[in-house]
């Protein structure tokens, strides 16, 4: 009995033990051991990331931040599995991991794109110390604040730029800096006029814009903006009308640091008007360079020449309906001897490509620059490939020199059985067209009567005029000054044209002689001995570009008959930039 009773006092004593420890599990603690310290058994999970998913108006400069509930492996939380990335790529960065507070940061290595859509991968290969991984990769988005990034032409910076979405159309965001004043009504005006006119007909003339484009949407955004070029209507009298900067298209690094990741248009409103005849040329202008871009560059990854892009650009308005641009013929025939494909980023440029295009148009045929973009050449043989693919019957050389006689015709002369001696479109003999009055081929007194002709530049031409010494008849004898020339004369009293002059050979002509001399070839008539079908100057800041145009006698005319200051173009700065890019292995970001 008594060896029982003991049994029994004992398992009471063990059952009793055993009640007290489970009751007093949870109320033991301390600090440095127990089974406080174990990671709950099972997957990892977020508790907090910062911007939340779904922000928006994020700071650029903003720090991306993430909360777990369980204590992490450091050496797992890297940029390989810890990203954040746009349409055009993965972000640079550096990740940093917190085990007192469970937090890892992404930290961009540069101030994010502005108004882009910046998503965020947490890899599942992330651990907690346990290797227990994330259950599946975690992600999240936010969009960073609204406004761009536009360039200050006075110093060649970056600025970022507020700016309000005020319209919206079926190809295009239109957005308004803050401070500046456009009305509704004229902010409308330009989206319909760019949705139904400008959109459809650049790209039916040269093709398609990127699209969807780096940021996968379909739609262009248009900043009216203030644009930073100088411009003071006294000491600076020129000024940027608008560009298109193909870096947008390029994902960001140090070597791009002020992409948008969009396409993009900026157009100023000032001095400009917008909603003006002017500010929807510039609009066509700049479209065309996106879909130069476009055609050559991102789909064939080719450089064209600086001058056939001006080329289509200079004619897009008259694709979309604007009518022809006789400030440019203004600006032609006060330099016509301006080589044609010698890119010097002069005005001089722009009135001499603007003919070109405008002849192609009128006499060639309005789908000549689409073909010229949708085929692997640049430059002239890009042109003669084209002109090849519509059946034209001669090349880039037999074309110039039709066209050097084109220029002389305008619209107003025609020669039986030659449509190709004339435009169809413009004239340039003396008279107001469209508001601008011009002097014609044959103002200046120099090239009148002359002896010796000056050495033409590399595909130029130049025009002389002959009056009888005596009486009412005279003759021009054509001497080249340099092998490569050719010339034709034109005997105005009989109406009558000697296409191709033999040296030597006096041609008789009634009234008046006019003599067009030419240079259909790549060789400079200085005699550099160079043979090439472009050569361009070397690159000009923009700043450079403005200052001189503002010097150049012919801006300066063409200001005084319009009544306007003078736009420019500096989309020859952004190609040279674009080449840096590409140098260093840069490729387009889609």
């Amino acid at each position: 009995m008594r060896r029982k009773r003991i049994a029994a006092v004992f398992c009471q004593v063990v059952l009793s033990f055993f009640i007290g420890a489970l009751f007093m599990i949870p109320s033991c603690g301390g600090g440095g051991g127990g089974i406080d310290n174990l990671q709950p058994q099972g997957n990892p999970a977020v508790t907090s990331v910062s911007p939340g998913n779904g922000a928006t108006g994020v700071s650029r400069d903003t720090k991306i931040t993430v909360t777990f509930d369980s204590e992490m492996n450091s050496s797992t939380i890297n940029t390989t599995t810890f990203t954040a990335s746009t349409s055009g790529g993965p972000l640079p960065g550096t990740v940093s991991y917190d085990p007192s507070a469970k937090t890892a940061v992404f930290t961009p290595t540069l101030p994010v794109p502005p108004l882009t859509d910046i998503t965020v991968t947490l890899a599942a290969a992330i651990r907690d110390i346990n290797g227990n991984p994330l259950s599946s990769p975690y992600t999240w988005s936010f969009t960073t604040l609204t406004g761009f990034l536009a360039l200050d032409f006075t110093n060649n910076t970056s600025y970022f730029v507020n700016a309000t979405k005020v319209a919206e159309g079926t190809h295009c965001y239109i957005y308004l800096e803050q401070g500046q004043s456009v009305d509704q009504p004229t902010i409308d005006a330009i989206k319909n006029e760019f949705d139904n006119n400008i959109y459809p007909g650049d790209t039916t003339a040269f093709g398609d814009e990127p699209n969807p484009g780096v940021d996968a949407n379909p739609k262009i955004y248009i900043l009216l903006l203030d644009i930073k070029d100088g411009y003071n209507g006294t000491t600076i009298t020129s000024f940027v009308g608008g560009y298109f900067s193909q870096l947008n298209e390029y994902s960001q690094d140090q070597n791009n640091p002020a992409t948008n990741l969009k396409e993009m248009l900026y157009m100023d409103v000032n001095p400009v008007i917008p909603g003006s005849a002017d500010f929807y040329g510039t609009l066509a202008h700049e479209f065309q360079h996106m879909i130069h871009w476009e055609q050559k560059t991102k789909q064939r990854n080719l450089n064209d020449d600086i001058w056939l892009n001006e080329a289509m650009s200079t004619v897009a308005r008259t694709y979309c309906g604007l009518g022809p641009d006789y400030s440019s013929v203004f600006t032609y025939e006060s330099a016509p001897s301006n080589s044609l494909t010698k890119w010097d980023k002069t005005v001089e440029d722009y009135g001499v490509v603007y003919m070109w295009a405008q002849y192609y148009k009128d006499r060639v045929g309005s789908d000549i620059f689409w073909e010229m973009l949708h085929n692997n050449r640049t430059g002239i043989d890009s042109v003669n490939n084209a002109l090849t693919a519509v059946g034209y019957s001669k090349d880039f050389t037999g074309a110039f020199r039709d066209w050097a006689i084109a220029n002389f015709s305008g619209n107003s002369l025609s020669w039986t059985g030659h449509p190709e001696w004339s435009y169809v479109s413009i004239n340039t003999w003396p008279g107001t067209y469209n508001g601008i009055t011009l002097n014609g081929l044959f103002n200046d007194p120099s090239k009148w009567n002359v002896n010796t002709l000056q050495p033409l530049d590399m595909w130029s031409v130049d025009y002389y005029g002959y009056s009888p010494v005596s009486g009412t008849t005279g003759s021009v004898t054509w001497n080249p000054a340099s092998p490569s020339d050719r010339a034709a004369v034109v005997d105005s009293g009989n109406a009558l044209l000697y296409y191709d002059m033999t040296v030597g050979t006096p041609y008789s002509y009634d009234t008046y002689g006019y003599l067009i001399a030419q240079n259909p070839s790549g060789i400079s008539g200085g005699g550099d001995g160079i043979t090439y079908a472009s050569k361009e100057s070397t690159l000009k800041s923009p700043a450079e570009i403005l200052e001189a145009a503002g010097r150049n006698p012919i801006a300066r005319a063409l200001a005084r008959e319009t009544g306007k200051p003078q736009a420019i173009c500096i989309q020859s700065y952004f190609s040279e930039r674009e080449k840096e890019l590409r140098s260093n292995g840069a490729r387009p970001a889609f």
